[in-house]
């Protein structure tokens, strides 16, 4: 079995790989509905509801970068969905596409240590699995 490094993951907004990340995470989630009766033989039984998702990034805070803390912050304040690309980057590497929405931003400075953030973002509508290509 071959495994993935996960610095190789990646997550784009707006088609710039945000700077200085040291932790992504795609998380996605159907929506359990019950259809249980008095026919389920004491089992409970469930269909498949809506789905959504969240994408969580951590990064040291780099000012010059290309898609850094204030961006993300302006991006929250704006309150328009961005493009969020999570994934590899290497030819053959899948990937997965969004519109999504800042949720959240925390802003760390702490003393004798670089300063840092956190995001989460929402994701709104389908998301979309797509490969590298040359």
């Amino acid at each position: 079995m071959a495994n993935i490094d996960g610095t190789k993951l990646l997550i784009k907004i707006g088609g710039n790989v945000v700077t200085a990340l040291t932790s992504n995470n795609m998380s996605n989630e159907v929506d359990m509905i019950e259809t249980t009766s008095k026919d389920s033989d004491g089992h409970k039984t469930f269909i498949a509801g809506e789905d959504t998702g969240t994408f969580d990034i951590e990064a040291l805070n780099d000012p010059s970068g290309t898609q850094n803390e204030e961006d993300i912050i302006d991006a929250l304040l704006a309150k328009v969905p961005v493009t969020v690309y999570w994934g590899g980057i290497e030819v053959g590497d899948v990937y997965w596409t969004a519109s999504a929405l800042i949720q959240s931003v925390t802003c760390n400075g702490p003393k004798n240590e670089v300063a840092s953030y956190s995001a989460t973002l929402q994701r709104t509508g389908a998301i979309t699995k797509a490969t590298v290509a040359s």
